[in-house]
Formats: C-alpha cells, sequence, structure tokens
C-alpha cells in the first residue's frame, strides 16, 4: 500500500496512491475525497451468513467498500470519523486482534475474521463482546485510535494491564483477560474493567477514551 499520512496527530489524513487496478479496502465512509481516477465498490463483507453474523454481534456493517485504480497516478484520501491517530501496521508473521472501530485500511491480500471470546470476555468487555476481529493474509493494515497511539511490547517476563476503553489492538500471540480494576467494580479507585495481557507481543493503546453518552 502506497500512502502518506498528513503531519496532524489528532486529525490526521492518508493518502493512498494506486497504480491502474491495483486495490485497497477501507473502511465504508471513510472517503474523504479522490482524483476522478478510482472506482468505490461496496463489497458484502463475507458471505451472507457471516455478515449478518458481524452486523449481529458486532454492529458491524454488512459491507466494505474496495478504492480501485483506473490509472497509474489515481489517488485517494480517507480519514477515521473519530479525532486521534493513525498507524500502520504489518500482517503476516504477525496477525492481530482489534477491537470495533480500530479497522481504516487495508491491503487488498489482508481480511479479517470473526472470532469468539469467551464469555468472561464477553460479558465483561468492551471489545467487541462475543466476537473481535482478527486479521488473516499479508501485508499492511491502518488502524485509528481516539487520541494519540501507543505501542506497547511485552517481553513475556510479566502481566501488563490496560484499561479496557483504552485497547485498540493486540497481537494473537498475547492471552489476555478481562477483570475489574479493583474491589467489586471499582469504586474504591474509579476505575472499571481492565485488560490483563500475558506472554510476549505488542499491544497498541489510544491515550483518550470516547466518553459513554447516555440517551
Amino acid at each position: 500500500m502506497n500512502f502518506k499520512k498528513t503531519d496532524s496527530k489528532d486529525s490526521a489524513l492518508v493518502l493512498i496512491n494506486l497504480q491502474t487496478e491495483e486495490s485497497v479496502k477501507i473502511q465504508p465512509g471513510a472517503m474523504v475525497f479522490h482524483n476522478g481516477k478510482v472506482k468505490l465498490e461496496g463489497k458484502m463483507n463475507g458471505n451472507i451468513a457471516k455478515a449478518m453474523f458481524k452486523k449481529a454481534f458486532t454492529g458491524e456493517t454488512f459491507f466494505i467498500t474496495t478504492a480501485i485504480g483506473q490509472a497509474s497516478d489515481s489517488q485517494i484520501g480517507i480519514a477515521p470519523t473519530s479525532l486521534g491517530d493513525i498507524e500502520v501496521i504489518d500482517i503476516g508473521a504477525r496477525q492481530w486482534r482489534l477491537k470495533d472501530g480500530a479497522f481504516l485500511a487495508c491491503d487488498n491480500s489482508v481480511d479479517y475474521k470473526t472470532t469468539t471470546q469467551g464469555i468472561s470476555k464477553a460479558v465483561l468487555g468492551g471489545t467487541g463482546g462475543f466476537i473481535v476481529m482478527e486479521t488473516i493474509g499479508q501485508g499492511q493494515m491502518l488502524i485509528n485510535a481516539y487520541g494519540s497511539l501507543l505501542a506497547i511490547d511485552l517481553d513475556g517476563t510479566q502481566d501488563y494491564v490496560v484499561d479496557n476503553q483504552h485497547v485498540v489492538c493486540w497481537d494473537t500471540n498475547l492471552d489476555y483477560k478481562i477483570e475489574m480494576a479493583s474491589g467489586m467494580f471499582g469504586f474504591k479507585t474509579n476505575e472499571g474493567v481492565v485488560c490483563r495481557f500475558k506472554g510476549a507481543g505488542r499491544v497498541y493503546i489510544q491515550t483518550r477514551s470516547q466518553p459513554i453518552i447516555s440517551a
């Protein structure tokens, strides 16, 4: 994926350059502009059964947008809906699990599948309920976050605990569980649900959490 990210840290835009018939997958609604030489196609995100499964359990759209270059100098600009940073992760030797809303774009050679979590993770977790997204294939993926993105590398010698609302994606090599930060519901520390990671691998966290707005 031939791309360039603008300098803005909290409201970055990504310019993707495409050759003729070269394509990338982008989050629906992420396009800001293109130079008139890009064709956009909405394709079902898996077969109908898988698409309905994803929609029911993750709230994810049935479709994913594919941007296809129509000339050697095709260009498209994309951006996430929330303020925050954008980072590229390599897919292949390392695969990842992503929370809802972290995906922005990827090479056409990259895909993701749904994977189920255990009941304790699903009940307490905010990283996808019963379902989280897991990458497959080889290439590059762009992820986005609310606030800045920070990569934390674990060497396997100790656990690492991250507030659940700050987790963006994590290495599939890592084991993890959802627990309360302290006490019954974290009342004493004003902290709630956290993710405890074990093993060697990388976790991306966001420096801000979006407030929960009640109706």
